[in-house]
């Protein structure tokens, strides 16, 4: 459960922030702008939480190995380092 709030938590604040400051500058309500800035700001929150998500996966899946978040947080850091928390971003 916490694996999965500290994914989450942040990433729906990250949209919502995102998407309003896209839209903002455009001053309109078009249903373009609207889905532009929402497919913008969903890129842009996944993009910065994609280390949680990486850990809170890891340990669903093998939670024999990964305990819980800060140790599986610093296993993946020490073993593979960024290039391992960034796994799945493509």
């Amino acid at each position: 459960w916490g694996a999965t709030a500290l994914r989450d938590a942040p990433q729906a604040g990250l949209y919502v922030l995102c998407f309003e400051a896209l839209r903002a500058p455009f001053n309109s309500s078009s249903s373009v702008v609207n889905m532009g800035a929402g497919m913008a700001a969903g890129f842009l929150s996944t993009a910065a939480t994609q280390p949680f998500d990486l850990v809170k996966t890891r340990i669903q899946l093998q939670p024999q190995e990964y305990r819980h978040f800060t140790q599986a947080f610093s296993k993946v850091w020490r073993e593979e380092g960024w290039r391992g928390l960034a796994t799945g971003m493509m």
